[in-house]
This record gives structure tokens, C-alpha cells and sequence, in this order.
């Protein structure tokens, strides 16, 4: 009877401190990955970059040029793949992108840009690509944002009060995940340590496990299996997740499985040595 409420009271604290690792877990995922400052940026230039969007980019630069100015009628599209790629590295088209995706009240869709932002880009790039067409072209200004971006991407929101929430938060419930940890081993029977070893193995294992699928397995597989709008998709999460918390998540991995293996291990020894004194 003893044990069983010390195993029970183990198990409660257990519980209690497993809640607030969880908690800890996702303050300290959001202050690693969206928090980060520059966030914003890293996902923009990813979306420039994407493969979907700069073809589409190149195809309508085209089409528009060539209906706006004869001078454009020879334009070819190895042209405009060049002007493109140009306005990826384009640091104001990038900051004008960032700026576009953020929002005060939460997340926002990244939609059609401001078409003088993006015309001023295209000129800039077709300068540094041709020049002599860029002064052709100098009066010729684009009527419709050429990035054809249609589809939302869940941008970054830059909370500067909830970054230092979370920045200050994931320590503490960190520290209330350990104690909880330690009180629940000191406070089982000798029998129940293992259970309780094993137990916060496997939370490690699962919680370790599905961020590693959100991070590594979700872009990979965006980026083999889509095509068009969604292939887009797989750099910018990967930009807005960033690699801060890769190493540690695989630490976390790597700890659970210690400790599912050390918590069997204990749990299958703490049953087997009364049979052995009582043999």
C-alpha cells in the first residue's frame, strides 16, 4: 500500500513535470525558430529563390514587357531568367517582401506585392543585365506585380513581447521538468524508478520526434513529391525554421532512447531481485 501511493504520487509529479517540458519545449521552439530576429528576411529570400516563383516571375516580366513597349518585342526569355534571378538578390525587393508579410495582429498571407516595389527591382536588374534595353525600357513600368505569388504562406510575426515571454519562459519550465524529474524518482519505490525513467524516455522520443518530422521530413517531402505552388513551400519552411534547434532536437532524441533503454532496463532488474532473494 505504500508503494502503491508513492508509485502514484511519483507518477502525478511525473506527470506535472512532463506537462511543463511540453510547455518549454514549444517557448523554446518559437524563440529558436520564429522569434529569431531576421526570420522574416530568411523567408522572403527563400521565396524568391523557389524555383515556382521565379518562373512565374520570368514568364509574366515577359509577357507584360513585350505587350507595353515594341522595344521589348525581342526579349527573350533567357533575358528575363537573367532580370529574375537579378531581383532575387535584390535586398530592397527582399525587405519590401518581409515587410509585406508581416502583420501586428498574427500571421498573415503573403499575397501580390506592390507593383512599383517590384517594378523598381525589374529595373534595377535588367541594368545590371542589360543595360542598353534598361534604357529603353526606362519609361516602361510594369502595371501588375510579375510575381503571380498565388498562394498564402504563413509568414513571420514579429511579436517582440511574446519573443521575450518565450525567451525567458522555456528556462524556467525547463528547470520545473527537471525537478519534477528528480522528485518523481526520489519519491518512487524502488521499483517504480524504472517506470518513471522510461516514462520521460518516451516523452523525449515522441516530442524529439514529431518536430524532427515537422522540420527535416515535411520540406523534403514538399519539395520531392509537389510541384508549382506547393514545391514553394518547402525552402520558405525550412528558411523559417531554420537549423537552431535541429542539433538539440536530436539530442533530445538520442537521450530518450537512453533512457527508455536504462528505464527497462531498471524497471526489468527492480522486478527480478525479490524472485532472486526469495529463490
Amino acid at each position: 500500500m505504500v508503494l502503491s501511493l508513492r508509485g502514484g504520487t511519483a507518477h502525478l509529479i511525473n506527470r506535472v513535470g512532463m506537462t511543463a517540458a511540453s510547455l518549454g519545449l514549444v517557448a523554446w521552439y518559437l524563440s529558436a525558430t520564429v522569434f529569431v530576429p531576421g526570420r522574416a528576411d530568411a523567408v522572403a529570400q527563400a521565396l524568391l529563390d523557389s524555383a515556382h516563383v521565379q518562373q512565374q516571375t520570368s514568364q509574366q516580366l515577359l509577357t507584360q514587357l513585350q505587350a507595353l513597349s515594341s522595344k521589348a518585342a525581342g526579349l527573350s526569355p533567357q533575358v528575363t531568367d537573367q532580370v529574375t534571378a537579378a531581383m532575387a538578390k535584390d535586398p530592397q525587393l527582399k525587405a519590401a517582401l518581409a515587410a509585406h508579410g508581416l502583420s501586428r495582429g498574427g500571421l498573415s498571407s503573403v499575397g501580390p506585392l506592390d507593383v512599383k516595389s517590384v517594378d523598381a527591382a525589374m529595373h534595377r536588374a535588367l541594368g545590371t543585365v542589360d543595360p542598353t534595353l534598361a534604357k529603353d525600357l526606362t519609361t516602361v513600368h510594369l502595371r501588375v506585380t510579375p510575381l503571380g505569388v498565388g498562394y498564402s504562406l504563413d509568414s513571420v510575426p514579429q511579436w517582440d513581447q511574446a519573443a521575450r515571454v518565450a525567451n525567458h519562459l522555456w528556462p524556467l519550465l525547463a528547470a520545473v521538468a527537471v525537478g519534477a524529474f528528480v522528485l518523481a524518482l526520489l519519491v518512487a519505490g524502488p521499483g517504480e524508478r524504472g517506470v518513471v525513467v522510461r516514462r520521460s524516455g518516451r516523452w523525449m522520443v515522441v516530442a524529439a520526434g514529431i518536430q524532427l518530422a515537422l522540420i527535416v521530413v515535411l520540406p523534403w517531402a514538399l519539395s520531392r513529391y509537389t510541384t508549382g505552388e506547393w514545391s514553394a513551400r518547402a525552402p520558405a519552411l525550412a528558411a523559417l525554421w531554420g537549423q537552431n534547434v535541429l542539433a538539440p532536437l536530436v539530442g533530445l532524441f538520442a537521450v530518450g532512447i537512453a533512457f527508455l533503454v536504462l528505464g527497462t532496463a531498471w524497471q526489468g532488474s527492480a522486478t527480478a531481485t525479490p524472485r532472486g532473494r526469495r529463490a
